[in-house]
């Protein structure tokens, strides 16, 4: 069961982090994925009208830092970023 949509006042600064299965290393940095990568970034940024203030992605996790509007828009934009981010096996 999915945990409840929380409270985001406007213009609030979220930290976002999320780990891969088991903490495995799927996400080795290379020219080929981090174009992937920022390229999904970028889809889901101009499709959910999110503010991306930083992103971080090492081997088996990542941090962003953004600013949605409410807490349905930052659920469409994870839901389409980590369904859409490539694994170094893709």
């Amino acid at each position: 069961m999915a945990r409840p949509l929380r409270f985001l006042p406007p213009d609030t600064l979220v930290e976002v982090t999320v780990r891969t299965v088991h903490g495995r290393l799927l996400l080795r940095p290379s020219p080929r994925a981090n174009d992937r990568i920022l390229g999904v970034a970028g889809r889901a940024q101009r499709k959910y009208s999110m503010t991306i203030h930083g992103l971080a992605v090492l081997s088996n996790h990542a941090h962003l830092l953004l600013s949605p509007s409410s807490p349905q828009q930052l659920a469409s934009f994870m839901n389409y970023l980590l369904g859409n981010t490539p694994s170094s096996g893709s």
